[in-house]
């Protein structure tokens, strides 16, 4: 299963990868130091940031210092790229990227979107976090092994 998450602020610059780049409310709830190999493996393997840059980076990828934010413009014309990267993965994908993110996904992707109702967006931000923990720590492969659990 690929999960997809969006950018957030950073406050490191020296990160070696794009996963410990990002310190917005959503990573914040990751509890990298926790992790064992198989986690960090399996986090390396199935979690992609959308990004306003490439359409997407790899969680081990090196970023550089940059503000992300991401216009409809710049989404439409990133929009193909991210789709033929998330269909040639051949994976169920988990969305836990923000609205303004998920305008990279086209319909001809398939996605499950957790709905986590009408909350403030903070809450909603630590939500998406928690739940990305979750499966990385259960390395979580499946839909049916999240549905009901957040």
């Amino acid at each position: 299963m690929i999960i997809l998450v969006s950018p957030s602020k950073s406050q490191n610059t020296t990160a070696k990868d794009a996963i410990n780049f990002f310190t917005g409310t959503v990573f914040k709830e990751l509890t990298l130091e926790s992790y064992n190999q198989l986690q960090i493996q399996y986090l390396y393997k199935n979690v992609v940031i959308l990004s306003e840059i490439n359409g997407f980076i790899r969680a081990y990828e090196k970023v550089y210092p940059h503000r992300p934010s991401l216009s409809k413009a710049r989404a439409n014309f990133l929009q193909s790229r991210v789709s033929t990267f998330l269909q040639s993965l051949k994976e169920p994908i988990l969305n836990l990227s923000s609205l303004e993110y998920s305008a990279l996904l086209d319909s001809s992707v398939e996605v499950y979107t957790p709905d986590f109702g009408k909350l403030p967006s903070v809450l909603i931000k630590k939500a998406r976090g928690k739940l990305l923990n979750f499966c990385i720590e259960n390395m979580v492969d499946s839909f049916s092994r999240i549905k009901g659990q957040f």
